[in-house]
């Protein structure tokens, strides 16, 4: 219940306050004098201290109409701008994380498609690393196609090796006459309603935001690399594993940071104490999970990023 109240209820209150406010303005107004709304609009200076004076709102029709309206109006405004704004949530520019566009690409990459040096700078295209930049960048290469990854790239760490085999065998299965840009595709309803902004943490993990609520949404490719203990503390729905932002979202982030499957973003200034308050979220609202991993049981096998070398 205390979740609810958190959630629903008191985001709301607010928005009484102003109800209250514009309901006095509306008792102000119709006790102003004046021929017409102008002069009435002039003497609301003289009507509105005696409104203010009694706090209950009264049971006049028109009083209660503007209070409404007020109200209304705001937080239609409000809602807009925030379906329309970019989120940053937690002191965390996670928009800085997602993935370049063919056309965002294009000014970096150089029209001679062998003289483009795809991670290193020394070396050309047999290596990558399993984090969701590479991934990125080799499928956008092959023109989102894993099996043409798979057969000309050599080196890949274990697990970045089964996504791709995974998006491989699903690309195999799918109709041609309804081609898909990429293996995954990003959820546009979660369980806190529909989706309106969604940001790519690494390949198959999401992090969404709604009107009133948000998260993190784990493809059901991806959550095999979670760990036991994780994948209990998430909520199934169409076909993602889900974990909302108040608490549990801390359990994927820690996870994908231990895994070396995202790191903290450029953006936060003292990555240490980043890392500190997801432990301390962690401590607090999911000690079962914390004990598991500091025990080291239930979870998965840390990936390895895979180290590249020149040809001797």
């Amino acid at each position: 219940m205390t979740d609810k109240i958190r959630k629903y209820i008191l985001p709301n209150v607010p928005y009484l306050f102003v109800m209250w406010f514009c309901l006095k303005m509306g008792t102000a107004y119709r006790l102003a004098d004046g021929a017409n709304i102008a002069f009435r609009l002039i003497n609301m200076g003289i009507t509105i201290g005696p409104a203010l004076q009694n706090f209950a709102p009264g049971f006049i029709g028109f009083d209660w109409f503007i209070g409404l309206a007020g109200a209304a109006l705001l937080r239609i405004i409000i809602y807009y701008k925030v379906k329309n704004a970019k989120k940053f949530r937690r002191d965390v520019e996670y928009g800085s994380a997602r993935f370049g566009t063919a056309k965002e690409m294009k000014p970096f990459t150089d029209p001679i498609y062998k003289n483009n040096v795809i991670l290193t700078g020394t070396e050309f295209g047999r290596c990558t690393v399993a984090d969701g930049d590479s991934f990125s960048v080799l499928m956008e290469a092959c023109g989102n196609n894993a099996a043409r990854v798979l057969r000309e790239y050599s080196y890949f760490s274990p697990e970045l090796k089964a996504i791709l085999e995974k998006a491989a065998a699903i690309q195999a299965t799918q109709n041609r006459a309804y081609p898909s840009p990429g293996l995954f595709s990003e959820p546009k309803n979660s369980p806190w309603g529909e989706v309106d902004y969604c940001d790519t943490l690494c390949p198959g993990v999401y992090l969404v935001s709604t009107p009133s609520h948000g998260g993190t949404m784990v493809s059901k490719e991806i959550e095999e690399f979670l760990s036991p203990a994780a994948r209990r503390h998430g909520q199934r729905k169409n076909g993602f594993l889900c974990y909302e932002e108040d608490s549990a979202e801390a359990i994927v982030l820690r996870e994908l940071l231990d895994k070396k499957l995202w790191a903290v973003p450029v953006t936060v200034k003292d990555k240490a104490a980043f890392e500190e308050r997801i432990n301390d979220t962690l401590r607090e609202y999911h000690p079962e999970y914390w004990r598991s991993r500091e025990n080291g049981r239930g979870q998965a096998p840390l990936i390895k990023t895979a180290i590249t070398h020149n040809d001797r």
